[in-house]
């Protein structure tokens, strides 16, 4: 709706937060209209008080009357291309490429260090599973608790034997 008074353009009423240049730029919570629901401006201001706001008027009343608006001239022209560089190419850093290899060198640290953790929190459950490889295993070296790495087709050809309980 159209306010036709001060008073009824004013009665609205918000929390600002930032102001910059005489207006507000950063509104906060609803906007209040104080003639018609006083206890919830007042509740409002108080909260925004709380939080180092301003308690403003959302409009501001400028008398005069209302017309239908028109188009003007902005006052920009169009000017032709000329035939010279727009453009010229320069040396930078290409930062992407440096955050490639900080990252990279980050990703490295962490990966030691999260290696350190899982063998220090494993260390007690692979004593234990060495000393049951020892027992178990009757026709495997004794000082030999870790196997090579084996491809597909020598696993095929020489199964490990069978574990019993």
């Amino acid at each position: 709706s159209v306010a036709h008074t001060a008073q009824a353009c004013q009665r609205w009423h918000g929390c600002c937060l930032e102001r910059s240049s005489g207006r507000c730029g950063l509104f906060s919570g609803p906007i209040v209209d104080v003639d018609a629901k006083p206890a919830e401006a007042n509740a409002s201001r108080a909260e925004c008080e709380l939080c180092n706001g301003k308690w403003v008027e959302v409009f501001r009343w400028q008398a005069g009357v209302w017309k239908t608006g028109q188009l003007e001239q902005d006052g920009s022209l169009w000017q032709a291309r000329q035939w010279a560089e727009a453009n010229r190419w320069a040396e930078v850093v290409d930062l992407d490429a440096m955050r490639h290899v900080f990252e990279n060198a980050m990703a490295s640290q962490l990966g030691r260090a999260q290696l350190n953790a899982a063998n220090c929190a494993l260390e007690p459950l692979m004593q234990a599973l060495e000393s049951i490889a020892r027992t178990c295993g009757d026709d495997i070296d004794k000082g030999d608790i870790v196997p090579e790495t084996q491809d597909e087709t020598t696993l095929a050809a020489n199964p490990p034997p069978p574990m019993e309980l």
